[in-house]
């Protein structure tokens, strides 16, 4: 059988050895979507009860916007300067009102709004225990 040569990667790789990187890599990701896919959050932060925690917030009487917040705070996909810098997508990690840098726990806890809503919450929960 005649080989052919297709250019892969800057250097020329036969059609045999090109046909095996595809069944490998279909094979890997076959492999991969059988297996129960785990939450990003769920390793970060496997000593917690996910499902308990995802019950409270579907029950939780609150507005759809602010579970869809709280659902994006989670899984940690708000995206913060410090994300969007580690991707190469801001110039800077800092916060554009303080000047620190901006993570969710800084927007949720010390900066703007997210300070006082968080003042707010501790005293809820101060007065529910």
């Amino acid at each position: 059988m005649e080989e052919v040569y297709l250019p892969l990667q800057g250097s020329t790789k036969s059609l045999r050895v090109y046909k095996k990187r595809i069944h490998n890599t279909m094979a890997i990701i076959v492999k991969a979507g059988s297996a129960t896919p785990v939450m990003r959050v769920a390793w970060r932060w496997p000593q917690v009860d996910w499902k308990t925690g995802w019950e409270n917030l579907r029950d939780t009487p609150v507005l759809e916007t602010t579970r869809v917040a709280w659902y994006r705070v989670v899984h940690d996909i708000i995206p913060t300067k410090e994300r969007l810098h580690r991707i190469n997508k801001s110039p800077a990690e800092a916060c554009r009102h303080c000047g620190k840098t901006d993570t969710i726990g800084h927007r949720l806890t010390d900066c703007g709004d997210g300070s006082r809503i968080w003042n707010w919450t501790k005293r809820r929960i101060a007065t529910m225990l």
